[in-house]
């Protein structure tokens, strides 16, 4: 084997070495992305349940409020009528 050729098999090893940690780093930075994707999801679903849940609050208060407002204009019609016929 020539220095030439011995020079060319290192030059491909080292190249070998710097493609197996460049796979490596990727690998890690996959698995941080995995993680993120994940956690956001988490975080999407939880702030998608608050939401609704807070949609339905409001619903619930503005039937209340109707109900109540209808029950005010009843006891006032109905005190009108208590005093128009005293």
């Amino acid at each position: 084997m020539t220095g030439w050729q011995t020079m060319a098999r290192q030059h491909k090893l080292f190249q070998t070495i710097c493609l197996y940690f460049a796979i490596q780093k990727l690998k890690k930075e996959y698995d941080a992305a995995l993680k993120s994707q994940a956690s956001a999801k988490k975080q999407l679903e939880d702030e998608t349940i608050m939401r609704v849940d807070l949609e339905n609050r409001i619903q619930s208060l503005k039937e209340e409020l109707a109900f109540q407002t209808e029950v005010h204009k009843q006891v006032a019609s109905h005190r009108r009528l208590s005093v128009c016929t005293c």
